[in-house]
């Protein structure tokens, strides 16, 4: 109207709007350690004592138009700020990971980058210009407002992330988009997550709200077998906190709600159980052949989670490692060894219900020796999925294991760092783990093809052991080459004669790779050269069973010559001394210990380290013989045993017959039998 200047009167009285809310949490699955959904409930209750009206002048009745008299009924007052806290063990799922996206701030509408609530009027989803993908819907959201007769219906919206930091707010970002079509309404609610970088819990938080009298607000997150959350481990009743703050609290009035608490209760099978599954073998089955190792291990939903685990693999399963530049333990620790020391990959899957499997397999790489074992593997696992990707990918998933070789038998055993139990404040439920050995002639079979397995032990998070394994056996055995030869010559021109005391050079070759490796070597010496322990200086000594450090046990000596292998799967040669050590066998019948010839050790150190045992005994027409009973199913190119003679050897040149007075005057048989694997 011309003429009429005046300004809208002030809001007065905000402290006397009413306010109170109710909220419903529920999962959609309520069994333990199971892929779930989320419905919410939230009722803001309404005003019942509607607002009075009169006339403009009592005194007129006339019916003249009539005003809201003022200390009628008020409205409710409008919801501000949400707070929801759920319970520990209802977590972010994995699982929901699969085809999973983000919204940018661009694609949902955000007016100034940095404020939330700056949006524009342009819906996400009408499929018209820049949208958010279908991805990102996560699950549904509707409010009931007085003002209209229907209420607004929409999406929850995931938003890509703006921080990996789990407590930042801007790594679990929702957007609520509401619309009512029919008469062009259209709202985006932003809320933040933080989650509990070492629980997983979750608390979500949506604030300043839009302005506007909402009754009834309901929503729903995805469930099913990819289940945006996953339910807790433990059993019983499980509480979810919550916070509601109306517009008017800054002016005194109209709350906040004092917290809520709205319960639920887990039930079902909580005993939880441990038994992994082990799926483990070579691509090809060829004794003596090379081929690609796969190891996998997995549980079920309803078993407790991983928490490390120890391999041993069957005697003879080696791997070359001559090749392999090895990667350094500062390297390792850092998790980025070179690609010149990777040896394989690694795929996982996680979550409950249909697990996620890895978007970008890991990469498993040989390293320097770890934890005073030989070597060591690292595993680099990015962690890439959903909308984490690029400069949000999560940072790479880096576990060790030490890798163990047995001194006797050669046989290798891999032990494991703790495996992850939540990343980013993301429980990983880690359920099948797939690693497989596949750089070009690295795994070799063993060339005893008699049944072996490949065994391992399982530790839980609480702390349950448990053992599997996988029957492994080599195949073809029999038609490999077995052709070693051996040569032996005695050393010392002054000790040929009787009783002196020669020393003795002994060289074993084998082609190498391709061929059976020796099992077990029986040489039989002449009659003209017997033992002499009484001419050692001393005898090492350890108990039957044990296995000593024998460079740090043994007396000096007790040596009493040194030795060298050559084989292709290592770097360099192993060397190392040659002990005289006293032998004690247990009588099976009494339990008596009974005192027999002594035995050398042959303690070949170097990459690994290895002992030979060699037995020593006599034939009944008294020809003295030593066996190596036990020699590691491993390819030797080359082994020399060299004996030392002199004054303290432990052969001596004995008279077989009267006319034998030097070594040098007749003929003299070694005999060897070799046997392979």
């Amino acid at each position: 109207v011309k003429g009429c200047d005046a300004a809208a009167p002030g809001e007065t009285e905000c402290d006397k709007s009413p306010f109170d809310a109710q909220a419903s949490f529920r999962p959609t699955s309520t069994a333990p350690d199971s892929a779930s959904g989320l419905d919410v409930d939230i009722n803001i209750a309404a005003n019942d004592d509607p607002p009075v009206s009169v006339a403009s002048n009592p005194d007129d009745a006339t019916g003249a138009p009539a005003y809201w008299k003022s200390d009628a009924g008020r409205a409710t007052a409008q919801l501000d700020r949400t707070v929801v806290t759920l319970p520990e063990g209802l977590s972010v799922n994995p699982s929901g990971a699969a085809g999973l996206e983000g919204c940018s701030d661009e694609q949902i509408g955000i007016t100034a980058l940095g404020n939330p609530n700056l949006f524009n009027d342009e819906d996400p989803f009408d499929g018209e210009g820049q949208e958010c993908p279908a991805g990102s819907r996560i699950g549904t959201a509707e409010a009931v407002t007085p003002l209209l007769d229907e209420p607004l219906t929409g999406d929850v919206v995931l938003g890509s992330p703006k921080s990996t930091d789990p407590q930042s707010g801007e790594m679990f970002r929702l957007f609520l988009v509401l619309r009512n079509k029919e008469r062009g309404l259209l709202a985006k609610i932003y809320g933040s997550t933080v989650a509990d970088p070492s629980t997983g819990r979750l608390v979500a938080t949506f604030d300043k709200n839009p302005r506007v009298p909402v009754e009834d607000i309901r929503v729903d997150i995805k469930g099913g077998s990819r289940g945006m959350l996953a339910t807790p481990q433990s059993c019983g009743e499980k509480t979810t906190g919550s916070e509601f703050s109306p517009w008017t609290a800054a002016h005194g009035g109209g709350g906040p709600v004092p917290s809520l608490a709205d319960s639920f209760t887990i039930a079902g099978d909580c005993s939880f159980s441990f038994a992994p599954a082990l799926s483990a073998g070579m691509s090809s089955s060829q004794g003596g052949g090379s081929g690609t190792f796969s190891f996998v291990f997995s549980r079920p939903d309803g078993q407790q989670w991983f928490k490390d685990l120890t391999a041993t693999l069957p005697t003879g399963l080696l791997a070359s490692v001559k090749d392999v530049p090895l990667c350094t333990g500062a390297q390792a620790a850092a998790g980025a060894c070179p690609a010149g020391s990777r040896i394989g990959t690694v795929d996982g899957g996680a979550g409950a219900g249909q697990p996620f499997f890895l978007e970008r397999k890991g990469d498993a790489y040989l390293t320097e020796g770890y934890k005073g074992c030989p070597y060591g593997l690292m595993v680099r696992v990015p962690v890439e999925a959903g909308p984490f990707r690029g400069q949000f990918a999560l940072s790479p998933v880096v576990v060790r294991q030490a890798v163990c070789v047995d001194r006797t038998s050669a046989q290798v055993t891999a032990i494991s760092d703790p495996l992850p139990e939540i990343w980013h404040g993301v429980p990983l439920r880690i359920r099948q783990v797939t690693v497989a050995v596949d750089r070009p002639n690295f795994m070799r079979n063993p060339t005893d093809c008699s049944p072996k397995r490949v065994a391992a032990t399982f530790t839980s998070t609480g702390g349950a052991q448990a053992g599997a394994n996988q029957p492994f056996q080599a195949t073809g055995c029999a038609r490999l080459a077995f052709k070693p030869k051996l040569t032996m010559r005695l050393t010392g021109r002054k000790q040929t004669r009787t009783g002196k005391h020669p020393g003795v050079r002994a060289q074993v070759t084998q082609t190498g790779l391709g061929e059976a490796d020796i099992k077990q070597a029986v040489v039989r010496l002449p009659k003209s050269l017997a033992l002499d322990p009484d001419n050692a200086q001393a005898l090492c000594e350890f108990e039957a069973g044990t296995k000593p450090d024998l460079e740090n046990h043994c007396p000096k000596g007790s040596i009493v010559g040194r030795a060298r292998a050559v084989s292709p799967l290592l770097k360099r040669p192993l060397a190392g001394n040659v002990y005289f050590v006293k032998n004690v066998r247990v009588d099976k019948e009494t339990g008596n210990q009974i005192r027999t010839l002594p035995m050398i050790v042959v303690a070949l150190r170097g990459e690994i380290a290895v002992n030979l045992k060699g037995e020593s005994s006599t034939t009944r027409s008294g020809k003295l013989v030593n066996t190596f009973a036990e020699v590691p199913d491993a390819p030797v190119s080359r082994f020399n045993l060299n004996i030392a003679g002199g004054r303290n050897g432990i052969l001596a040149v004995t008279r077989t017959r009267r006319s034998m007075i030097d070594l040098c005057t007749g003929r003299h048989i070694a005999e060897a039998d070799m046997g392979g694997h």
